[in-house]
């Protein structure tokens, strides 16, 4: 898994929400637009969306400013992947909990995808009896109509459409890819209108009353086209270089009604093919509404006004309400306005006063457009912050019952397989029963509102980040659900990543502009500070530490990977030329890094070799999510697609492909035994799905270096020499095994009593003695630690405390030696190896004087490997 995409989608989605507070209010800063799709009013693009978009636009036409405050309107690009497949699957169809199908090779689904549409609908609108609400995604996924009152799908269609509009005879005219298509849902029929029915630059279109004709809008003109034909009925003029987003034919199929920029609402009678009347307004693109018999109209824009269809004059006697509203709606009497603000609030306006009473029933969560209101006001919907489509009664509030996840990301299993444990992106940790779904548990960690926090399934350990002159850490033990430590680190000009070690719950490596710290979350002290590249040239670094604790993977130019006992670079993995992120395999043998378009190299990382070049599809700027199964056998990719994919690494093959979620994958985890994949998505539901496939062989190595110069090599201070040494003993593991065995003795133990006498006399008045003791004790190194402990707490005397203290520092601070280094890194070897030799010859060093280094190493690896076996 991707262990730094959590934090960064909690700080997406912070600065997503504050983006909207501004988009809503439609205060202070200059709003981007797009048009509703289905008809409904525009709709505000949220900050995180504009910047992709701008780039995508062509230049505006001359003089086009747009709503409000002099911006473009702009029509959002899809988000390109393939339609979902309308084939069925042979056999019967899985459902989920809900009663809703699953996708092909899914067990089960955890949260409901009722009312969910792609990453965020594109658009919103009711048909006219109110019975349906239709949908179209951002994604090319069709369009799909709800039972608004118990939010089920009743119909689907599979076609990238870019524009749509409901006919008062339940059809839906469509236009898809330059085609413009009736669809007819309860029949299931779709009737493709001739070829060159559209004209150029088609912006909104609007179905006659009488399903025979419908207007198209395009720059300066509109067209009336017959429905069955596709011919030319008429054209009428907009008025300048205007360039009309909303087209409303009055109910009685009298008037056609645009609105535009800088001039308010145009009307046409159709009788004649004339514009005969222009409401002006302040207010750039407005909405309105007709009422029942045409002959008047209500007009929301910097206020909402009624028009009487014969006349450029407010009504007599009505006084326009204080707000914004949208989407205004009359009652079939005409004696009510319907209209909702942009935060979602419902009020209904008395027609012929302008009197408003707000009804004060809409869903208990932040709402933004686009949205809808149904004819009669008898139901309103919206989307909610994480795209999800809300529906609900005015009168009373309530709509149908989903049972929503929030975003979910790093997924987990318990070491049994029978539990599944996720973060949100609210900071809490949920734990669900693997097999069903069913909800066991919700940690609310200890942390403030908005807090990021990052964490690891493995290590069940998290850390929140909280922002001042110096960020804090604040490490969390998830079982015990308390703070066990705070740390300060400095902010670079930059919120750190933060990736933890999955079998070392004490140690995180924290990624910054630059450099990379490695320290030991329990204590708080630094192990070491890694310096990978210029600051000024480098955003946050992106990359993972291994299982170990060894090694750490940071996203440079190209990919690096760097040894900590040294703090120096192993070596540059070429074929990932600018890395999006990294992930190690549980036993550390391997690599995965990826680029931002969706390569991935998985690497050996004993010889720094490539095992397998992967091409993914969907990657969206390095946004993935990658995991390993526990045998580090096959790999498993999530894109921004909502698509999952497995690969044999041995082989290359694909052995499974699971479509899909409807949003991008955040994070994916495979069960202990590796039959399971589970996947969680932005959609706010987890999938788990089933793997199966012939466990695949040993991957290859490849053959380096000499034997004698290889075992010299692993004492070098340069990890990228060491590197070389290691790839050779790696492809000749019993050979290593004796090597080392032959040439590496367990020390023999500095006596007891000498590191008691040396101890003592730190607490001599003789200076001279002291700085003896304190020289001997350095040379004694990890045996005298225990001993040297017990006297920087508990000693009477200040400036035994003292020296005490600073040995402590330095023999923790020190660069290894030689042969320490040399002991490491064979450690590493004879763990990677694995074999019952290796282990034995483990097991014998692990025997040597407590507190050597190698008996610590040696001892930390057998721990290792045994929970590898649980």
């Amino acid at each position: 898994m991707t262990r730094w995409l959590a934090l960064g989608l909690v700080l997406i989605c912070g600065a997503a929400v504050q983006a909207q507070t501004a988009d809503l209010g439609f205060a202070n800063e200059p709003t981007m637009y797009r048009p509703n799709t289905l008809g409904g009013g525009l709709v505000p693009l949220r900050a995180f969306q504009v910047a992709a978009q701008v780039a995508a636009q062509p230049a505006p036409l001359p003089g086009l400013l747009g709503p409000p405050g002099g911006q473009p309107p702009v029509i959002q690009p899809r988000i390109h992947r393939s339609i979902r497949s309308a084939i069925v699957p042979i056999g019967p169809v899985k459902l989920d909990q809900y009663g809703d199908p699953l996708p092909p090779g899914a067990l089960t689904r955890y949260g409901s995808t009722r009312l969910r549409h792609g990453p965020e609908p594109l658009g919103l609108g009711f048909c006219h009896d109110g019975k349906m609400l239709g949908s179209i995604s951002q994604t090319e996924d069709g369009i799909r109509l709800w039972d608004p009152a118990t939010g089920k799908e009743l119909y689907r269609l599979n076609s990238p459409a870019m524009l749509a509009t409901f006919a008062r005879d339940g059809s839906l005219l469509v236009v898809d890819e330059n085609r413009c298509r009736v669809w007819i849902p309860a029949a299931n029929h779709i009737r493709d209108l001739p070829e060159k029915t559209l004209p150029e630059n088609l912006q909104v279109i609007a179905v006659h009353p009488d399903c025979r004709s419908f207007a198209a809008g395009t720059p300066q003109k509109i067209l009336q086209i017959d429905l069955q034909t596709g011919k030319l009925i008429r054209e009428l003029k907009c008025p300048g270089e205007q360039i009309p987003l909303r087209l409303v034919f009055s109910p009685d199929g009298r008037w056609l009604a645009g609105s535009g920029q800088k001039t308010g609402v145009w009307l046409w009678d159709l009788r004649t093919g004339k514009r005969v009347r222009t409401y002006h307004t302040d207010f750039d693109f407005p909405e309105y509404a007709f009422n029942s018999d045409g002959t008047r109209m209500a007009i929301a824009a910097e206020q909402l006004r009624i028009y009487p269809t014969d006349s450029e004059e407010v009504i007599e006697d009505y006084k326009a309400p204080a707000g914004v509203f949208q989407n205004p709606r009359f009652s079939g009497d005409g004696k009510l306005v319907f209209g909702i603000t942009p935060e979602g609030s419902f009020f209904q306006i008395n027609a012929n006063t302008g009197e408003a009473k707000d009804l004060g029933n809409s869903p208990d969560v932040t709402l933004r457009p686009p949205m809808a209101i149904a004819p009669e006001g008898a139901f309103a919907a919206a989307t909610d912050q994480g795209g999800a489509i809300r529906i609900w009664d005015p009168k009373t509030g309530k709509g149908p019952e989903v049972d929503r996840l929030p975003l979910l990301t790093d997924p987990g299993f318990s070491a049994d397989g029978k539990t599944l444990w996720c973060l949100a992106a609210d900071g809490r940790v949920h734990a669900f029963e693997a097999a069903t779904g069913k909800r066991i548990k919700v940690i609310d960690l200890p942390v403030d509102e908005d807090t990021p926090v990052s964490w690891e399934p493995m290590a069940r350990r998290a850390i929140a980040i909280n922002g001042g002159d110096e960020l804090e850490l604040q490490v969390i033990d998830v079982d015990t659900n308390r703070v066990i430590n705070k740390i300060n680190v400095p902010t670079n000009g930059a919120i750190p990543l933060v990736a933890f070690c999955a079998t070392d719950r004490s140690r995180a490596a924290v990624f910054g502009m630059g450099t990379v710290a490695v320290i030991n979350v329990t204590t708080g002290k630094l192990i070491r500070s890694l310096s990978v590249g210029k600051a000024d040239e480098m955003q946050t670094c992106r990359g993972a530490i291994s299982p170990d604790g060894r090694l750490v993977a940071v996203s440079t130019r190209p990919l690096s990977l760097w040894e900590v006992s040294t703090g120096k670079k192993r070596f540059d993995l070429d074929a990932v030329l600018n890395a999006a992120g990294a992930i190690f395999s549980p036993d550390g043998h391997y690599l995965a890094g990826w680029d931002a378009i969706g390569n991935i190299v998985v690497f050996d990382v004993r010889l720094g070799t490539i095992v397998r070049r992967i091409q993914t599809m969907g990657a969206d700027n390095g946004g993935m999510a990658v995991a390993f199964s526990a045998d580090a056998k096959w790999l498993a990719a999530g894109d921004q697609d909502g698509g999952v994919t497995v690969w044999d690494l041995a082989t290359g093959d694909v052995l499974g492909t699971f479509d899909r979620h409807d949003g991008f994958v955040t994070g994916l985890a495979f069960s202990p035994d590796g039959t399971k994949l589970a996947s969680t998505a932005q959609d706010g539901t987890v999938l788990v799905w089933e793997v199966t496939g012939k466990r695949p062989g040993k991957m290859s190595d490849i053959e380096v270096g000499g034997l004698d110069e290889a075992f010299r090599l692993l004492a070098s201070s340069e990890a990228s020499h060491a590197q070389r040494g290691m790839e050779f003993l790696y492809r000749r593991p019993m050979e290593t095994i004796k090597l080392c065995s032959e040439r590496i003795a367990v020390p023999t133990a500095t006596p007891a009593e000498k590191i008691a006498k040396v101890i003592a006399d730190l607490d001599s008045e003789d200076f001279p003695v002291r700085q003896v003791a304190v020289k001997e004790l350095e040379a004694i190194g990890g045996e005298a630690i225990p001993a040297l402990r017990n006297v920087a707490e508990k000693s009477s005397n200040p400036e035994a405390r003292k020296l005490a203290g600073e040995v402590i520092a330095r023999y923790e601070a020190a660069s290894l030696k030689n042969d320490d280094l040399r002991f490491v890194r064979a450690v590493e070897l004879l763990e990677n190896i694995g074999t019952p030799d290796a282990r034995a010859l483990l097991a014998k060093w692990a025997t040597g004087p407590a507190g050597h280094r190698m008996t610590n190493e040696s001892t930390a690896a057998i721990v290792r490997l045994k929970s590898r076996e649980k």
